[in-house]
Order: structure tokens, then sequence, then C-alpha cells
């Protein structure tokens, strides 16, 4: 069925798979940079530590304006969870001995709020909906002109610092990312639209429409049937793959794109 050439690769995932595994690995064993952990092995952090970890958190949080809207409205709207994301950077602050950036914290927080409340998303109305894909294009986009190399890299779910300092270099673009993501969970909430899952025609359509807006069949498996071609596609070739997979589906008939995009974030809220 195509739908599971969707699992493995389908570009719409790419943020997806970047938040995922490679930030659950260094929350999970966060390390100084001489690869011990500063904060003294096993040992409970004492009130003190945990103070000065969440100065420094909050203090880093502050310093990019452009991020500050959305964690007041995860604060508002997710209380338990912004509380959670919190005390999570807090710790891996009084582990590492050092607060992350506010690109890492907007990242992250968007990686746990996907999973809490991700399924939410698929539920929203067709405008939300379509605004979290909106931004996807956007960020593949800017991508693909500052640097193929790092949008290649997303795309395949890659985690580099390469990524950071793209962020950091648009904030402003992550963060209307970031709020679209929120904003379709918090109106799946109230809308709760039930969709169907893709057909094969739908896919067979989408395949079609892709071939005809230009991209070749090493391409178009690359992008949905995660085959690795030989010799494997450029950077420049996979990153204008992937936004004009985005552009493509805007094209589509509005059922079968809600269809694709709900199932995109269905599989984003379950990495």
């Amino acid at each position: 069925m195509h739908i599971l050439r969707t699992v493995l690769l389908i570009m719409a995932l790419g943020t997806s798979l970047f938040l995922g595994w490679r930030f659950y690995e260094t929350i999970r064993n966060p390390r100084g940079t001489d690869g011990t952990n500063t904060a003294g092995g096993n040992a409970q952090p004492t009130a003190d530590q945990l103070a000065s970890a969440r100065r420094n958190v909050e203090k880093v949080l502050k310093q990019s304006p452009e991020f500050a809207s959305y964690f007041a409205s995860l604060d508002k709207n997710y209380p338990s969870d912004y509380m959670h994301i919190l005390a999570g950077f807090i710790s891996r602050a009084t582990k590492s001995g050092h607060a992350e950036t506010p690109d890492y914290y907007i990242t992250e927080a968007m990686r746990v709020l996907r999973q809490n409340r991700g399924i939410l998303a698929t539920k929203a109305s067709d405008f939300s909906l379509q605004r979290v894909f909106e931004q996807q294009l956007e960020v593949v986009g800017a991508m693909e002109a500052a640097d193929p190399r790092v949008c290649a890299e997303f795309l395949h779910g890659g985690a580099t610092d390469g990524f950071f300092e793209f962020s950091k270099g648009h904030r402003a673009l992550m963060a209307r990312l970031a709020q679209a993501g929120l904003d379709a969970m918090l109106d799946g909430q109230q809308q709760n639209v039930e969709r169907a899952t893709p057909s094969d025609a739908d896919f067979t359509m989408l395949d079609g429409a892709l071939q005809a807006n230009g991209l070749d069949r090493p391409q178009i498996e690359t992008l949905l049937d995660a085959k690795v071609q030989d010799p494997p596609l450029s950077d420049t070739s996979l990153c204008k793959a992937g936004r004009v997979y985005l552009e493509t589906l805007r094209t589509l008939p509005d059922e079968i794109k809600m269809r694709i995009y709900a199932l995109a974030l269905t599989l984003q809220a379950r990495t």
C-alpha cells in the first residue's frame, strides 16, 4: 500500500524526524565538553544548583523576543506541559553546568509538545492544518537558499550544529513554525475534525503531480520510498525535491491534501 511509502522518509516529516532521536539522545545523556558529567556523577543536585540552573535557563529564554510569544502561549494553554518542558531544561542545565541556546530550547519544546499533544493537530480545521505545512515550506525554502547541505540533512532527519546556526539566523521563521504547530493543536482540541486515511489513489495522484512539477523518478523515490540512490542525490537536488514536494501538496484537491497532511502529522506525533 502506498501509505507505507510515507513512513520512512516523507518530506513533511523532516521536522519530526529531526526533532526526534537526536534530541532524545542528548537529553538522556547530557555531557560536558570532556565527555564527563559536570555535575558530579549521579549525585543529586542541591537546591542552590537547581535555583542557579533555573535562573540561567530563564535568562536564555528571555534572550530571544521572537520565541517569547510561543513560550507564553504554551504556558497559558498547556501549563503542565510548559512546566514539564521547563523542568527538563533545568535538569539538563544542572547536569551539564550550563544553559543551552534559545534555538535548542524552542526545538526541544516543539519535540516534547509534539509527543504529548501532536495528535490533536491532526483534528484541526483545514486552515490550521494548511498553515503548519506552509510554515514547513518556508523553512525548507529558506534552508535551500542558505545552505543546501543543512536542508538535505534536515530532510533526512539528520542532526548537525548547522541546523542551530540556521535557526539562530532565522528565529522569526522558526517561531512561526513552532506557533503554527501549537495553534493547530489548540484548534484540533476544539474542532475535533475526523479525516479518512489517504488511499492508494491519493498517493498515485501525488506521484503524478510530482512528476508534472519537474521531479524525476530518483527524486520521487528518495522522498516517498526512502530509496537510497546510487549515486545518491546531491544536497541541492534533494533540497529542491523537498521544496517541490510541499509546493505540490498544496495544489492537490482539498480533501486529498488534508488527508495526507493529517497522516503526516499523525506519524509525527508517534515518532
